[in-house]
């Protein structure tokens, strides 16, 4: 994904390099070829005021839409805002929900050994509760 954006960035790049210098290219061919008529000092005015009326109108124009920048800002933002809720949502609910999948897939591949560590268990607790908790705090412990 961040591949295809680099190359993207670097091709626009040096697209907006080379236009620059095709630019630079042309305006020079334009002050020589006014420069038969005028004296280079003249043609160099009359490019660059040139460049600069075309500058202002397209300023103009962009500054002039009915739909601003902020507007679509603001619509990028609720819509980043939006999908950041739902992968939250997502992710709190495979979490949330792992462990007790995990049991039901245990319990689904080994229906008797789960009967069997049940059983073992309830034994266990009804027999001596306290070794139970200390055991159960031990493991605990060891995780943490």
């Amino acid at each position: 994904m961040f591949k295809a954006a680099k190359r993207q960035a670097a091709l626009i790049a040096g697209g907006a390099l080379l236009g620059l210098a095709g630019f630079g290219a042309l305006t020079a061919a334009a002050i020589i070829a006014l420069a038969q008529y005028f004296s280079p000092l003249a043609a160099c005015l009359i490019v660059g005021a040139v460049l600069l009326g075309l500058a202002a109108i397209l300023i103009g124009v962009a500054l002039n839409q009915k739909q601003g920048v902020g507007d679509d800002i603001e619509e990028a933002k609720e819509q980043i805002l939006s999908a950041i809720a739902d992968v939250k949502d997502q992710t709190i609910a495979k979490v949330s929900q792992a462990p007790y999948n995990a049991i039901n897939e245990f319990v689904d591949q080994r229906p008797i050994v789960s009967i069997a560590a049940a059983i073992a268990a309830g034994f266990a607790i009804a027999r001596d509760p306290n070794v139970v908790v200390s055991g159960v705090n031990r493991l605990i412990a060891r995780f943490i």
